[in-house]
């Protein structure tokens, strides 16, 4: 087996490679002797020494130092080792001493004193034989509170729930932040065209194209852009939000009805400037805490006309044009008949969606002047104009297309613990009983395990944790793009 395969990172990554082969070598030595003597004896000495000046230089950065046993190999720091026929025989006594002790991985977070690694090996060899898991659990409980924080162990159960939620993470943070993030940016450069009077018709062709791509991610895997969704209603700037996420869930019930891609993006682009009007008004009189006048309700009441008039600014009228345009015109026609329609013509396909989407929406999020609905609370009052002021058939829709905790998400339990959501349900009976993987009790304290929520009759979810979105999400500028990152291969 070569030293450095062909196509693995040089340089520092090798000299770091070296470095955890040599910790390895040592660290098995000191195992090795402190079975036979005693932590304090002086043929430990030496070992101690070695393996201690190797935890230094490995775990003093910021990410610390992780080995993990994975297939029969050991990864540090994410990163998979090779080995020589020279290291391989010490590589796999190490691997097999912590299999046999339960230890799927071991972590540094900082670098330890010799006290802390001195008690470490005794409780190590201090643990009884038998089951794996029993072992571990004896290690741990030989373990003193200031050793548990320096030398961190994780059990292959854990390991694989640990893993779960990485990939849930990833999946949610990745490409759908990239193109939320895109239609987001594109539509306010273009509302911001229309708001200096002018009609970006460049801007529309390529929002345009970004809704098409919209549609084509969301056709693929729905759940992590329902993720983004669930948290931007967390983050404010409601009024720039709004039409992303109502674009976003009419595309996810126009496909539940069975329209097909072309369709969907005009749907797509229609709901995006469905309250375009509203971008002309004051934004203090649209998230103002106390009570309305009436002529300022009549000045907000003018916002579909505004609408109106800004997207008729084109030279060049199209029927997706005039799609939008209906749309932004008499999606938000109330019980009293405003604004009026000529005839009992039915509201146009596009407008019933926009409508039931626009209204789940300003439910579910909070405002100035009152808390977001409870999901079982918002379900209630859109079944409750079903018929009336909503389609049947687009609530139908909606509600089977949406997921109030979608994988990714962190959520509190009315236990009190954290969880990050793994799976959820269509089901409104069920969407607060989700599939979740534990983080943490009520009091912060690690935990792990997979729980079906639905099945447990006890627990379910209470709130959804607030966590940091990323800038450009959050409204904040887009970063530049980064370089391209090298493939991941071994050190």
């Amino acid at each position: 087996m070569s030293e450095q395969p062909e196509g693995a990172p040089a340089g520092e990554d090798r000299d770091f490679a070296q470095k955890v082969r040599g910790l390895i070598s040592s660290f098995g030595q000191l195992v090795r002797v402190t079975a036979l003597h005693s932590v304090e004896n002086l043929a430990v000495v030496e070992p101690l020494r070695a393996t201690m000046e190797g935890l230094t230089s490995l775990a003093s950065g910021p990410e610390g130092l992780s080995l993990r046993i994975q297939e029969e190999g050991i990864f540090a720091n994410g990163k998979a080792l090779r080995f020589t026929s020279a290291h391989f025989a010490t590589m796999k006594d190490f691997i097999d001493l912590l299999t046999k002790k339960g230890i799927a991985k071991i972590s540094f977070p900082a670098t330890p004193d010799e006290a802390a690694l001195k008690a470490f090996l005794q409780a190590l060899h201090g643990s009884p034989k038998g089951d794996p898991e029993v072992v571990l659990r004896s290690i741990r409980s030989g373990l003193p509170e200031a050793v548990r924080a320096a030398v961190a162990l994780m059990s292959p159960k854990e390991l694989e729930h640990e893993t779960a939620r990485l990939k849930v993470q990833i999946s949610a943070e990745k490409v759908p932040v990239l193109v939320y993030t895109k239609v987001f940016v594109l539509l306010d450069a273009c509302v911001e065209a229309f708001r200096c009077g002018e009609y970006p018709a460049r801007g529309m062709g390529r929002l345009q194209r970004a809704v098409q791509e919209l549609v084509a991610h969301l056709a693929k895997d729905a759940d992590p852009f329902q993720f983004v969704l669930a948290r931007t209603r967390l983050g404010g700037d409601y009024l720039r939000h709004h039409p992303v996420r109502v674009a976003a869930l009419a595309i996810l019930a126009g496909m539940k009805m069975g329209l097909d891609r072309l369709r969907l993006s005009d749907l797509g682009v229609s709901a995006l400037f469905h309250a375009l009007g509203r971008s002309f008004l004051p934004s203090d009189l649209q998230d103002r805490p106390g009570a309305l006048s009436k002529e300022e309700h009549a000045l907000i009441a003018r916002h579909p006309a505004l609408a109106v008039k800004a997207l008729l600014g084109t030279p060049k009228p199209t029927e997706s044009l005039m799609t939008r345009i209906v749309v932004a015109f008499e999606y938000n026609r109330d019980a009293n008949g405003y604004p009026a329609i000529p005839g009992d013509r039915r509201l146009h396909l596009f407008s019933r969606i926009v409508a039931a989407c626009d209204a789940w929406d300003a439910m579910s999020t909070p405002r100035p002047w009152r808390k977001a609905l409870a999901p079982t609370e918002a379900f209630a009052a859109l079944q409750e104009g079903g018929g009336k002021r909503w389609d049947p058939i687009v609530l139908k829709a909606l509600l089977q297309a949406v997921r109030v905790y979608p994988p990714g998400m962190a959520v509190r339990l009315t236990s009190g613990e954290r969880s990050r959501v793994l799976r959820s349900s269509s089901l409104p009976s069920e969407w607060d009983r989700p599939w979740v993987l534990l983080e943490a009790d009520a009091d912060g304290k690690p935990l792990s395990g997979i729980v079906a929520l639905r099945d447990d009759p006890v627990r379910k979810v209470a709130s959804v944790i607030d966590e940091p979105l990323p800038p450009a999400v959050a409204g904040e500028p887009p970063p530049p793009p980064p370089e391209p990152a090298a493939e991941p291969g071994a050190v």
